[in-house]
């Protein structure tokens, strides 16, 4: 199969919205993860396809660069219950980025952001501690995203985040975004 994950009908996007996907619990920044670590995560998300429950990505953002996870113009099942967005995975196109998950307790790492965290077991929001962001990886996957979009012909409004568009998720909430790399700034980028 050329691709991990097998989409789900056609769609013709025009958001492109991003996600943080926990690959491992471990590793030095997103940048630390191997394609075998990225490419076992999208083995689940193929076990979790085959049944029948939510499925993954569009694209994930790879060490030699962003690339399609499902098949050209195939929705991905990335963005469900998200109460902001209308039909969010025909409207949109998702990509994944490796990000060690947010905590509810600080782990010392160089650089934590606090930041609200929906705890979803409890139905509470608490204080978060956020891993930094990559800004030159979201531009990176934005960039690529932005080419994509013209390759396959599709109207380009802008990007959002999962956050925004699902008050349940915390990828990738606003506040973390570090200067150059802002929801607007990402979103100029893409309509450039």
């Amino acid at each position: 199969m050329p691709y991990p994950l097998t989409g789900h009908g056609k769609i013709a996007p025009h958001l492109l919205v991003i996600h943080w996907a926990t690959v491992t619990q471990s590793g030095e920044g997103p940048r630390g993860y191997t394609r075998a670590d990225i490419m076992a995560k999208m083995e689940a998300l193929a076990e979790r396809e085959r049944k029948k429950k939510w499925g993954g990505y569009n694209a994930f953002w790879f060490p030699t660069g962003p690339e399609l996870v499902t098949p050209p113009g195939q929705r991905a099942y990335h963005a469900g219950g998200s109460e902001g967005l209308d039909n969010p995975n025909s409207n949109a196109f998702g990509i994944g980025i490796p990000y060690l998950s947010a905590s509810n307790k600080p782990r010392g790492l160089a650089g934590e952001i606090e930041a609200p965290l929906y705890l979803m077991g409890s139905g509470k929001t608490v204080t978060g501690y956020y891993p930094p962001v990559d800004a030159a990886m979201l531009r990176e996957c934005v960039t690529w995203a932005r080419q994509h979009f013209i390759e396959q012909g599709w109207d380009r409004l802008g990007v959002l985040t999962h956050a925004q568009i699902n008050a349940k998720k915390n990828d990738i909430r606003s506040e973390v975004l570090p200067v150059g790399a802002s929801v607007a700034e990402l979103s100029a980028l893409f309509l450039a």
